[in-house]
């Protein structure tokens, strides 16, 4: 099995909640509770620490060139 090692919550950077599937940036990462904000719809909510996984670099440019996009498209 070729596992690639977990990448570290850091505030910021795009991780994913294992249990709803769900996308957001990190807001804040206390205890053991991670502060999560959806992109693009800005909604902010909870999960346990062991339940959300930093995605790869790729992915998280991925999310943010749709929300821009999204948005660019909406202002119109």
């Amino acid at each position: 099995m070729n596992a690639q090692p977990q990448l570290p919550l850091e505030v910021g950077r795009v991780a994913r909640d294992t249990r709803t599937r769900r996308l957001g940036v990190v807001l804040a990462v206390e205890n053991r509770t991670v502060r999560l904000q959806a992109i693009p719809s800005g909604r902010v909510w909870e999960t346990h620490v062991s339940r959300a996984r930093r995605v790869s670099a790729r992915e998280e440019l991925k999310v943010r060139v749709a929300a821009a996009n999204a948005r660019a498209y909406h202002e119109r």
